[in-house]
């Protein structure tokens, strides 16, 4: 690869004719004092619009949180790294518009809860009707059913007297 070419102006050379003479040194602090100023100013202001509102919240420090001051619009100055301005809209269709997608919220989610509610309900009402459903299938009638014992106990215990009368052994049925 070839070098690139090189420039015919010396540049140390031209920086030391500018800048060693007292007019060039004070050019010199007065551009780089602008550029401070500029990279201040970008960095250290918000702008808070005509249709919004500022609130200052601190970072870092004993003053730590929201202050109560309240910035109109204008150009306001932060410290980078510990503070902070929020900006806040104040024009009343965006407020308006904001607080429909609230209100719009709140309508799906109580439509929504009502719908819960409802087959709650319905859930629990399935659950008694099974539950007496059951007990009427499986649970037995303790008078009907110690009445039905007690009148089968009778007969069983009658057949077997009878049977009994029927077929007496006699004594030959001994000896053989």
């Amino acid at each position: 690869m070839a070098d690139p070419p090189r420039l015919p102006i010396d540049l140390r050379a031209a920086s030391q004719r500018i800048f060693g003479t007292p007019r060039g040194r004070r050019l010199y602090l007065l551009l780089g004092g602008l550029l401070v100023a500029l990279v201040a100013y970008g960095v250290c202001t918000v702008y808070v619009h005509p249709n919004e509102l500022g609130v200052k919240q601190v970072i870092v420090g004993s003053t730590k949180g929201i202050l109560p001051e309240v910035y109109y619009a204008g150009l306001h100055f932060v410290s980078p790294g510990t503070e902070r301005l929020h900006v806040f809209s104040t024009d009343i269709q965006s407020l308006d518009s904001a607080l429909d997608t609230i209100a719009s919220a709140q309508s799906v989610v109580g439509a929504r809860q009502n719908r819960l509610d409802a087959a709650s309900s319905r859930l629990q009402q399935l659950e008694q009707s099974t539950t007496s459903l059951l007990s009427n299938t499986e649970d037995a009638d303790m008078a009907k059913t110690i009445m039905d014992y007690s009148t089968q106990q009778a007969v069983y215990q009658s057949a077997l007297k009878a049977g009994a009368m029927i077929i007496q052994p006699s004594l030959m049925d001994y000896l053989s």
